[in-house]
């Protein structure tokens, strides 16, 4: 029947919110959702990426509806590659630094999910 398998991960932020990670794969010819859900005070937000590209929900008080025609994840890639061809770092969303943390916390799940034990992200200096 292919492959069935799902990973979830609880994370604690060092400013007492917490958050939520949960992956699941499915065996070939499902068809794959990609989604984020964003919950907080007065958040509320649901993204659906591929093929939707919109964001939903409420925050600060407002209803919020956004739609995109183009694919979050290859406009992010083009932006990276033109501001690397343009010498321009700022053009960039992610600084090296933000890279960096993003990397630290991937390995840290990593760890967490081969080992089933806690991991705390190293800080960065």
């Amino acid at each position: 029947m292919g492959l069935h398998d799902t990973v979830s991960l609880i994370m604690r932020f060092s400013g007492g919110g917490i958050g939520a990670v949960h992956a699941g794969w499915t065996g070939e010819g499902s068809r794959p959702v990609y989604a984020l859900d964003v919950l907080a005070a007065d958040v509320t937000l649901a993204l659906a990426l591929d093929p939707d590209f919109r964001l939903r929900g409420r925050a600060g008080g407002r209803e919020v509806d956004v739609a995109d025609t183009v694919d979050a994840r290859r406009r992010s890639q083009t932006r990276f590659l033109e501001a690397a061809a343009r010498g321009t770092p700022d053009a960039v969303a992610c600084t090296p630094r933000d890279a960096l943390g993003t990397l630290a916390v991937a390995l840290a799940c990593e760890t967490a999910i081969a080992t089933s034990q806690e991991v705390r992200v190293p800080r960065l200096s």
